[in-house]
C-alpha cells in the first residue's frame, strides 16, 4: 500500500475539517489507500499554499496540498488514471460536506495530465 498525505495549516479551521472530511470519503471510494494527514510534512512549512495564504484575506483560502507517492503519477496508465478518479470523486463529496463544492467540470488539471 503507497501512503498519501493531506497537507493542511493546522491552526486553519476550514483546512482541518476538509481534510477529515477528504480522508473520510477516500476510505470511501478507495478503503485500500493509506491516508494521512500531514504526512510526509507538517503542512505549515513553505509550499504552494501558503505562498498565497498572504495574498488572500483569512477564511478566504482554503490551501490544501495532496502529497501521492511520484511512482503511481509517472508510470501513468490505469492506476493512475484510477487513483485520478478516486481523488476527484473523493473531493468533490468532502467539499460538499463542508459548504465549498466542486462543480463538475472542474477537472482540467486531470484532463492535462492524462494527455
Amino acid at each position: 500500500m503507497r501512503r498519501r498525505g493531506l497537507l493542511y495549516h493546522p491552526g486553519r479551521h476550514g483546512e482541518a475539517e476538509l481534510c477529515a472530511r477528504w480522508k473520510a470519503s477516500l476510505a470511501v471510494f478507495a478503503p485500500q489507500l493509506r491516508v494521512r494527514r500531514n504526512y510526509p510534512y507538517a503542512g505549515k512549512g513553505d509550499g504552494l499554499t501558503s505562498h498565497f495564504a498572504p495574498a488572500l484575506p483569512g477564511q478566504r483560502l482554503v490551501g490544501i496540498e495532496l502529497e501521492v507517492n511520484q511512482e503511481i503519477v509517472l508510470a501513468a496508465g490505469r492506476r493512475w488514471t484510477a487513483l485520478r478518479g478516486v481523488l476527484i470523486n473523493s473531493l468533490r463529496m468532502a467539499s460538499s460536506m463542508c459548504g465549498l463544492g466542486i462543480p463538475e467540470g472542474h477537472d482540467a488539471n486531470s484532463r492535462r495530465l492524462s494527455k
